[in-house]
């Protein structure tokens, strides 16, 4: 691997500005997820929405030249109107979607943990009982989990902005 150039290190340097300005920028997405995790994953499931109805009727023109994907192009516009329309119900159901889908594995790891009787009966019973708890809290509270993931999604864009704000006062020192 080539060393950075000292011409590299200050034109790096000279942009310590943006870096800040994006640190910024995600220390509020991450307050602000963090505050109101639901609305947040609602808004980026609308986000998601509005890429694939772009995609897919993007994914039109190229299907045509080609004479494939239109399948694809056709689901990404109907999940995309879909998410456009219902974000909020629509991270519920995919909320107890994936509660059903740790239920499931739960159910499956505990039966094969009695029926397998050998050194990891034991922590399989345990992770299948944990995965079977998880699944009954999503189903029983979709609302919790999606908070959950807007909590952590926050949590995570509250810490990189921290670093990138760091990272900018650090460049600002190396200007020449």
């Amino acid at each position: 691997m080539d060393a950075i150039s000292d011409d590299e290190v200050q034109a790096g340097a000279r942009l310590w500005w943006l870096m800040l300005v994006i640190g910024i920028v995600s220390i509020t997405i991450g307050v602000l997820m963090i505050t109101r995790p639901f609305k947040s994953v609602a808004a980026l499931a609308w986000l998601a929405g509005l890429f694939l109805l772009i995609g897919g009727i993007s994914g039109f023109f190229g299907a045509r030249r080609r004479q494939v994907g239109v399948g694809w192009a056709v689901v990404s516009v109907l999940v995309g109107l879909v998410l456009l329309v219902w974000p909020d119900v629509t991270v519920q159901v995919l909320a107890v979607v994936a509660g059903i889908g740790y239920l499931l594995r739960g159910v499956f790891r505990a039966v094969a943990a009695f029926t397998e009787r050998d050194d990891y009966t034991v922590p399989l019973l345990v992770v299948g009982v944990v995965g079977l708890l998880f699944g009954v809290a999503l189903i029983v509270w979709p609302d919790a989990g999606v908070a959950l993931v807007g909590l952590l999604l926050g949590i995570g864009a509250l810490v990189a902005g921290i670093g990138e704000v760091i990272t900018a006062f650090e460049l600002k020192k190396l200007r020449a």
